[in-house]
């Protein structure tokens, strides 16, 4: 929240007398990266605005990118939180596995993006240096829209280049 620029405003829409009498819809914009996430669905300006919070987090865990030096890695522990028990680099200490539904989620996922970019896209290299199969890791990806979507994307951009 101390890197953001927080405001509120009034939405119209369906719902009438109901809706936004005061300034409850709120956006968010992280001013390091100009991201910006709004959240307008709800009367309640604090739940709207933990609905932007959350919506931002995940925007930025599927767009910065950190660098993973892949010769050196060592996996941080948000990500070995969402690998499946399957992993071999998985101890455990590491906890049980918390799934897309689980807001600590999202640190996880935009480290495995992290490797997943340092590999240059590659789901088989990637789940090498994760101890996954292929298809383990796949099935990680498809488990969430926003990971799957920017794997594809990545993906993509790797491959029009």
């Amino acid at each position: 929240m101390k890197q953001c620029k927080f405001e509120t405003f009034r939405v119209s829409g369906p719902g009438g007398q109901h809706r936004n009498k005061r300034d409850s819809a709120v956006r968010l914009k992280h001013l390091p990266t100009g991201i910006v996430a709004q959240a307008v669905e709800d009367r309640s300006q604090h739940k709207n605005r933990a609905s932007a919070l959350n919506r931002l987090r995940t925007l930025l865990a599927v767009k910065v990118r950190n660098k993973v030096d892949i010769e050196a890695y060592s996996p941080p522990p948000e990500l070995l939180q969402i690998l499946p028990p399957k992993s071999s680099i998985r101890t455990s200490s590491s906890g049980s596995q918390i799934g897309p539904n689980n807001p600590k989620f999202v640190p996880g996922m935009q480290a495995l993006l992290d490797v997943i970019s340092a590999s240059d896209g590659s789901i088989a290299d990637s789940a090498k240096l994760l101890g996954l199969s292929t298809g383990g890791l796949s099935r990680l990806i498809l488990s969430h829209d926003g990971l799957r979507m920017a794997v594809n994307s990545m993906r993509a951009a790797k491959h029009s280049d």
